[in-house]
């Protein structure tokens, strides 16, 4: 990946690093989602456990 200078259109590299942020965000929440299944899917199994 080559960067270009801020010598271009600032309006183009606004709305990419807004873009990217919004990205980030999602990414972001995903995560976060993804631990709490993990965190889940532990305590689940580990509940099982102690039902046997």
């Amino acid at each position: 990946m080559h960067r270009k200078t801020s010598t271009g259109c600032p309006k183009t590299a606004l709305s990419y690093q807004l873009k990217q942020l919004r990205c980030n965000c999602v990414f972001l929440e995903k995560d976060k989602e993804r631990k709490k299944e993990r965190k889940r899917k532990k305590e689940r199994t580990s509940t099982e456990r102690e039902n046997l």
